[in-house]
């Protein structure tokens, strides 16, 4: 049986790479992790008072059904630290 391997970042001292555009990805740990990286970026830059949207996330290239699939995870995983169970 062949094993599919699943391209992960690639940390570097600017920050990471990320091997694949935002909308080719498709493991859902990837996006998830890759979309709360985003938004804790996010939250860096604009403080405690930061309002991130959905509009963000497609601005930034994700795909409209992978931010209706992910996103709310990738917010609490970046807000909180917390992780909701895949779905």
């Amino acid at each position: 049986m062949r094993r599919t391997t699943i391209p992960h970042r690639t940390i570097t001292h600017d920050g990471p790479i990320w091997p694949r555009p935002r909308h080719l990805m498709t493991d859902a740990a990837e996006i998830r992790r890759r979309m709360a990286q985003e938004a804790r970026d996010a939250m860096d830059r604009a403080g405690a008072d930061a309002v991130i949207t959905r509009s963000d996330f497609l601005q930034r290239g994700w795909t409209e059904a992978q931010v209706s699939a992910h996103l709310p995870a990738a917010i609490d995983v970046a807000a909180t630290g917390s992780r909701r169970d895949a779905a």
